[in-house]
């Protein structure tokens, strides 16, 4: 389960990151982001992102594992924003919504659980 909250945060960093950007912004929304928006969204993605290396170092332990494994998960998540990006650009509020419904899914879920 750890693993799928790393590759959900890494998502939701990268398109973070992506909407940071005045292009990727404008062709999601229709106009350019403000400069203080700018820097919300360039916070939150490297925040995100940093908090996607939790998770990894939890599961597998072993950081040499767990670093290299995050890079990989890296990797699949830059790959689904830039796939979204390309051919399915108006999915972007409905994957936003689902990765953060999915980053709340998996952070409360296994207090219930766990007995």
């Amino acid at each position: 389960m750890l693993v799928w909250l790393s590759l959900v945060l890494c998502y939701l960093a990268f398109l973070a990151l992506a909407l940071a950007m005045p292009r990727h912004h404008e062709q999601l929304r229709s106009r350019k982001p403000g400069r203080g928006l700018v820097w919300l969204l360039r916070i939150t993605g490297a925040v995100l992102l940093g908090l996607s290396a939790w998770p990894a170092l939890i599961w597998w332990g072993n950081p040499a594992v767990a670093v290299s494994s995050w890079l990989g998960i890296l990797s699949v998540a830059a790959f689904a924003v830039a796939m979204m990006l390309t051919y399915a650009p108006g999915w972007w509020r409905t994957t936003l919504a689902g990765a953060g419904t999915a980053a709340i899914l998996l952070l409360v879920l296994p207090v219930f659980l766990h007995p």
